[in-house]
C-alpha cells in the first residue's frame, strides 16, 4: 500500500611514347631523352589510417592551392615562396566552412556505423531502412595524413578522400532528389586570396555527386596570378550484387600569369569512369580506369598542348600514395600542338596522370572504409530481450542493402559472448536461422551476427538476457505498469495516482532482488518526489513476485507542502519474452 508514491610508372608511359614516334609532327621530338624519370615519393596513407576518417582534421589538406602552383612554378620559380601563405589561407578557409556545416539550421551528418545499439535493436528489431544516428559535424572533418607536410604527396589522395566524405557524410544530410546549396568561404593575407566551395548531392536513386572548388588570386611582389580549379565525382558508393563501385569523374584548371615581361597560363580538363572491384572480403583489388587528359599550357617561350586516352588496371592498392603502374599500350589518341615539345609531353602528360589517379584511388578508399563499417548493408535478426533459462529460441538472420531494403544473399558469421550456445556458426548464404541455447540459470549473453560480402560489411550485436520478462501492476493508491525486462538492470515504471497525478519510477538494482528506487510527479500546481529503497520477493518457480518500496521525499501545492515518508508495494507477473524484442 503506497502512502505517497510515484612496375612502369605513369611518368614513363608518355617516355615510352616518345621512344616508339608516336609523337608524329611534335617539335622536338628527337632532342629528348628516352631514359625512364625516377619515380616520385610520395608517402603511403594504409587503409587503416582511416579508421577515425570522419574525425580527421578539415583544415589540412593544404594541398589544393600549392596543387596549382606547382603547376606553373616551371614558368615562374617565384611562385615557390607564396606555397605556405597560399596553404594558411586555404586552411583557415576550410575551417571556416567546417564551422558553418555546425550551425543550426545547416543539414547535419549521419553516421554510418556498422551497428545499433542492443537497446535500440531490442526494442525497434532494427527498422529495415537506410537510417543512421544523426551526429553533428566533428571539430575536424576531414582527413590529416602524416603526408600534410607535404602537399605535393597528399594533393590527390587528399582531395579524393574528401570528396568521399562530401558524397557520403555530407550528403547523407538531406533528402533524396535535392542538391545542398554550396559551403562556400574566403580568406586573404598580404595580396593572396583564397576561395573554397564544396557541393554535394544526393539523387533519388542513391547516385551521389560532390565537388571542390577552389579559387585563387596572387598580386604581389611584382607577380600576379589568377587560378581556379575544380573536382568533382559522381557515383554510387556502395557496391553492386557484382562488387562493383562505378564513379565518373573530372579535374579542371583554368590559370593565367604574370611576372614581369613574362606572362603565360595553364588550362587542363582531366575527364573519365573508374570502375573498382570488391572481393568477398569486402576489399578493393583493382579499379578499372578509362580517362581522357586534355591539358594546354601557355609557356612564355612557346605553347604546349597535349590530348591522349589511357585506359588500364590498377592493382597495386595497398596504399593511396604511390605511382601507377599503367602500361604505355594503354594509351591511345594521343595528339599534340606544333609547338609541343617532348618534355612538355612528358611533364602535362604524366602530371595528369598521376593527378587523375591519385584523386580516383582516394576516394576508393574513403568508401571502402565506409562499406566495411556498415554504411551499405545491415544484419537483421530479432533477438528476444529476455529468455527462459534453459530455453531455444530460433532467430531469423537476415541481410538487406540500406539504400533500398533489398535482402541479398550473403553469409553470416554468428558468434556467442556467454552460455550456451549460438549455431551454426555461420549461414551461407543468408536469409537463414540461427538457434541460440540459454542456460540454465539466470545471466545474459551478447549475440553478434556479421555479414562479410562483396556489398560490404554490416553487424549486429544484441544482449539476450537468460531469465523472465515481467509485467508491473496494482499498487493500492498508486496503479504500477510497463515491462521489466531483467530485474539486473535499470527498469522503468509508470505509476498512475488516485489524486489524478502520473508518476515516473526509475529502479536501480544493485542485486537481482533488491535496489534503490525514486520518483516524482506533478499535476495542478503540485509536485511530488520521492527516493529509498526496494525489495522483491519472487514465488518459487520464478513466474511472479511482489516488489516493496520504502521512501522518503517532498510534496508541494502552491507553495505550501512538507516533507513525507511512506512506500508500498506491486506485483511483478511473468510476461512473454516478445514484451522485451
Amino acid at each position: 500500500m503506497w502512502l505517497r508514491a510515484s612496375g612502369f610508372t605513369a611518368g614513363m608511359l608518355l617516355a615510352v611514347c616518345l621512344a616508339s614516334a608516336c609523337l608524329i609532327g611534335c617539335r622536338g621530338r628527337n632532342s629528348e631523352s628516352t631514359q625512364e624519370p625516377a619515380a616520385k615519393s610520395f608517402v603511403p596513407l594504409q587503409p587503416s589510417a582511416l579508421a577515425g576518417i570522419a574525425r580527421a582534421d578539415i583544415t589540412k589538406p593544404g594541398s589544393l592551392a600549392v596543387f596549382m602552383l606547382r603547376k606553373l612554378e616551371a614558368d615562374i620559380p617565384e611562385l615557390s615562396k607564396f606555397e605556405s601563405d597560399a596553404a594558411r589561407i586555404e586552411q583557415a578557409v576550410m575551417a571556416r566552412i567546417r564551422d558553418k556545416a555546425k550551425q543550426p539550421g545547416t543539414p547535419r551528418m549521419k553516421s554510418g556505423d556498422a551497428s545499433t545499439p542492443p537497446d535500440e535493436a531490442r526494442s525497434t528489431g532494427l527498422a529495415r531502412r537506410f537510417t543512421r544516428n544523426r551526429m553533428s559535424l566533428a571539430p575536424s572533418g576531414f582527413v590529416a595524413t602524416a603526408a600534410a607536410a607535404e602537399p605535393e604527396a597528399s594533393s590527390g589522395p587528399q582531395l579524393g578522400l574528401i570528396l568521399g566524405y562530401l558524397a557520403t557524410e555530407m550528403a547523407d544530410s538531406i533528402p533524396g532528389g535535392n542538391t545542398h546549396g554550396p559551403m562556400s568561404d574566403q580568406g586573404s593575407e598580404g595580396g593572396t586570396q583564397v576561395g573554397a566551395t564544396f557541393d554535394f548531392s544526393k539523387a533519388a536513386d542513391g547516385t551521389r555527386t560532390s565537388a571542390i572548388t577552389e579559387d585563387m588570386e596572387i598580386s604581389k611582389e611584382g607577380v600576379s596570378l589568377s587560378c581556379k580549379v575544380t573536382n568533382s565525382v559522381e557515383g554510387d558508393p556502395c557496391p553492386d550484387a557484382d562488387g562493383k563501385v562505378s564513379m565518373k569523374y573530372s579535374i579542371t584548371m583554368r590559370c593565367n600569369f604574370a611576372a614581369g615581361a613574362k606572362g603565360g597560363g595553364m588550362q587542363l580538363e582531366l575527364t573519365g569512369k573508374a570502375t573498382a572491384h570488391v572481393n568477398d572480403s569486402a576489399y578493393l583489388t583493382t579499379i578499372d580506369f578509362d580517362s581522357r587528359d586534355q591539358t594546354s599550357a601557355q609557356h612564355p617561350t612557346h605553347n604546349a598542348y597535349v590530348d591522349f586516352t589511357y585506359k588500364g588496371s590498377l592493382s597495386d592498392i595497398s596504399g593511396i600514395g604511390r605511382d601507377w603502374v599503367v602500361p604505355s599500350s594503354d594509351v591511345s589518341g594521343l595528339r599534340a600542338g606544333s609547338e609541343t615539345t617532348g618534355n612538355d609531353v612528358k611533364k602535362l602528360g604524366t602530371e595528369g596522370v598521376d593527378d587523375t589517379l591519385k584523386i580516383v584511388k582516394g576516394y576508393m578508399y574513403y568508401l571502402q572504409d565506409k562499406w566495411r563499417n556498415g554504411y551499405c548493408v545491415a544484419v537483421h535478426a530479432p533477438v528476444p530481450g529476455s529468455v527462459s533459462p534453459g530455453s531455444s529460441t530460433a532467430i531469423e538472420v537476415t541481410v538487406e542493402t540500406k539504400c533500398d531494403g533489398a535482402i541479398i544473399h550473403a553469409p553470416v558469421d554468428n558468434t556467442l559472448k556467454g552460455q550456451t550456445s549460438l549455431t551454426p556458426s555461420r549461414i551461407a548464404p543468408s536469409p537463414g536461422t540461427a538457434t541460440y541455447v540459454a542456460p540454465s540459470e539466470h545471466t545474459s549473453a551478447t549475440l553478434t551476427f556479421k555479414s562479410t560480402s562483396r556489398r560490404g560489411i554490416g553487424t549486429l550485436e544484441a544482449t539476450v538476457n537468460a531469465g523472465h520478462a515481467y509485467t508491473a501492476s496494482g499498487g493500492e493508491k498508486i496503479t504500477m505498469s510497463g515491462t521489466v525486462c531483467d530485474l539486473e538492470k535499470s527498469f522503468h515504471l509508470a505509476g498512475a495516482g488516485n489524486n489524478g497525478v502520473n508518476y515516473d519510477f526509475t529502479f536501480s538494482p544493485n542485486s537481482p532482488r533488491s535496489g534503490s528506487v525514486n520518483y516524482s510527479g506533478s499535476a495542478g500546481g503540485c509536485t511530488e518526489a520521492a527516493s529509498g529503497t526496494y525489495t522483491i520477493k519472487m514465488s518459487d518457480d520464478g513466474k511472479t513476485g511482489t516488489v516493496e518500496c520504502k521512501v522518503t521525499g517532498k510534496v508541494s501545492c502552491m507553495g505550501v507542502g512538507g516533507a513525507f515518508s511512506g512506500g508500498g508495494s506491486f506485483t511483478l507477473t511473468e510476461a512473454p519474452s516478445s514484451a522485451c524484442r
